[in-house]
């Protein structure tokens, strides 16, 4: 069988870490917080960390100073103070992080507020990895001393699995004893993977409380994390599979997102756009804009000239009987181009049941080969807190990814892509049987910048990142990224090569019927993207594993 490989190679810094050991348990040291705690080959906790969120729920960055790290054979001992400067927000925090011999990882956060501002939340937090975590049973101390038993879930949980959290008790396959201790406030536990991040999050301040708060300038806050992994009892056999598993899927759909009103198609474009997978344009639309029509007009121009159709993500007011009848009027003459609307409604997380019965009858009378979705714009979460009723008529669901939502950093986005598919599992045991369209954002990580592009989007790193992005999630219907043209487009603009796009036009070229999922012991080997064509060809994508 004829493969070509490809090589992308690793051209994005990763932030410098340190090793260290504490008892049988070694982590790694990275900007003030620990990561990758792990009892041999098991992984513990992925990471503790500190977090100031404010309203907007932005995380707020610090600088280090006054940074001390003591390291024995066995122990370590680090000690600084974190300072976050940001608008109205000035604040310091002194952490203590110490391991022992005894198994034994302590981190302490001193904080005090040097003005007033409002926050959401300022703590400590702790990233549990699914792939150890899910489906175990977990004890549970509660704040008033009761002991309640759960599980770490298997399906994405829509709500906090754990509440009231002073402690924690579980244990891992090869039978280690983990116990955890959270001091100085009220913690819980959120799936992480609503986000798409590949872990369980436990952290303090619990959501129910009203948010956002005032912080007084001199208001101090102690908190303390503590970890005791126990390997005294018999550890159970650990058989080790080394045979790969093989898993084709077809290789998706692909769309990208074009935004009408501040980007125009240039020939160059269109001739680009012609040379990568190119099934879909990602259009949005605000009908309480008095324009749209005119956008619509322009979305279609570009369909045609691209020879794809739209996928319409549209925008409907409190009342939409008008706006759904001028919609579908609009739709008169350029529908061999609309292959779907998603319905949504301004101010709503996920699509009203109501205003979809309306709109679903409207449309499908006309033009019954359109797909009309639920879903919404937003992440997962609203997603999965939001689930459409089996009675409702929808054809598709759909919701957006992007990956820097909680943590921006290149190595936390790479983590990540491990739990991606556990959407679309979940997805599938409240909308079985439907399609799923996902939309995929690689934009700036905080309210502020939300729409601006990542330094990272023109990288190898962010291609491979792409490809793995299709692998893992090549089951979905529709995978929509990114934007096509423009400042966050995926094409090649003033000469700016688009390492994206090459890596697109080189599969458009190698024409894939099959992705093929490899695994080892139901692990999926996160190695590169392997394609397949019709022609029993393969194209293996892979990268420069310094990262490893």
């Amino acid at each position: 069988m004829k493969q070509k490989n490809i090589l992308l190679p690793w051209d994005v810094d990763l932030l410098p870490q340190k090793k260290l050991a504490a008892g049988e348990l070694t982590c790694m040291y990275e900007a003030g917080n620990l990561r990758s705690i792990k009892c041999g080959k098991t992984e513990v906790l992925r990471m503790i960390y500190s977090a100031l969120r404010n309203e907007q729920w932005d995380t707020i960055p610090f600088s280090i100073i006054d940074e001390k790290i003591e390291v024995k054979e066995k122990e370590f001992f680090i000690s600084y103070t974190a300072v976050y400067h940001q608008h109205d927000i000035s604040y310091k925090a002194f952490f203590e992080i110490e391991g022992r011999s005894d198994n034994t990882i302590s981190f302490l956060m001193k904080g005090e507020s040097l003005s007033s501002f409002k926050r959401n939340r300022i703590g400590l937090c702790i990233h549990h990895p699914v792939r150890e975590c899910e489906g175990r049973e977990v004890e549970i101390l509660e704040t008033d001393g009761a002991v309640n038993r759960s599980t770490f879930p298997w399906l994405i949980s829509p709500h906090q699995p754990f509440i009231n959290v002073e402690g924690m008790k579980w244990s891992t396959a090869d039978n280690l004893q983990m116990e955890l201790k959270l001091e100085g406030d009220i913690f819980e536990t959120e799936d992480h993977r609503n986000w798409t991040d590949s872990s369980y999050k436990t952290y303090s301040t619990p959501l129910s409380l009203p948010y956002p708060v005032m912080v007084s300038k001199g208001e101090q806050i102690q908190q303390r994390i503590s970890l005791l992994v126990s390997t005294s009892k018999k550890a159970a056999a650990v058989v080790e599979k080394t045979n790969d598993e093989v898993k084709k899927i077809p290789f998706p759909k692909i769309g990208y997102g074009y935004e009408v009103k501040k980007t125009n198609l240039t020939a160059t474009d269109i001739a680009l756009g012609k040379s990568i997978p190119l099934d879909q344009l990602r259009v949005e639309l605000d009908l309480s804009d008095t324009s749209w029509p005119e956008q619509l007009q322009t979305a279609f121009n570009a369909a045609t000239q691209l020879n794809t159709r739209l996928e319409l993500v549209v925008f409907f007011e409190m009342s939409a009987d008008k706006q759904g009848s001028k919609f579908v009027k609009q739709l008169t003459g350029i529908q061999e181009r609309v292959v779907s609307v998603l319905v949504l409604q301004k101010g709503s997380d996920a699509t009203p049941s109501d205003l979809l019965a309306d709109i679903y009858d409207k449309i499908k009378k006309d033009f019954p080969v359109i797909l009309l979705g639920y879903g919404t714009n937003g992440h997962f979460a609203e997603l999965n807190r939001n689930r459409p009723s089996l009675s409702s008529s929808f054809d598709f669901i759909s919701f957006s990814l992007q990956p820097q939502v909680h943590a921006s950093d290149t190595r936390s986005i790479f983590e990540n892509l491990e739990n991606q598919a556990d959407t679309i599992k979940t997805a599938n045991s409240f909308a079985p049987g439907k399609p799923i369209n996902i939309h995929i954002k690689f934009g700036g990580r905080h309210t502020t910048d939300k729409n601006k592009a990542d330094p990272r989007q023109y990288s190898s790193f962010a291609a491979l990142w792409t490809l793995f992005t299709i692998q893992n999630l090549g089951e979905a219907g529709m995978l929509g990224f990114y934007e096509l043209n423009g400042d966050t487009g995926i094409l090649p603009t003033d000469g700016r090569p688009s390492p994206i796009y090459q890596a697109l036009a080189m599969i458009k070229e190698f024409e894939p019927v099959w992705i093929i999922k490899r695994y080892n012991d139901a692990v999926l080997i996160m190695d590169g993207l392997l394609l397949e064509n019709s022609r029993g060809e393969r194209l293996f994508f892979e990268y420069d594993k310094i990262f490893l």
